[in-house]
């Protein structure tokens, strides 16, 4: 899912899957603060 965007409006309002774009969300911030913003848009 890297580069793609996630809208949380967009996703089906189940908890389970707002649960899980969470989890999406928070591992794509992990990203960006151990690596770096240029390794997670390259």
């Amino acid at each position: 899912m890297a580069n793609g965007q996630i809208y949380v409006w967009h996703i089906t309002k189940d908890i389970n899957v707002l649960k899980m774009t969470l989890r999406k969300i928070e591992n794509i911030i992990n990203v960006i603060k151990v690596e770096g913003k240029a390794a997670y848009i390259s």
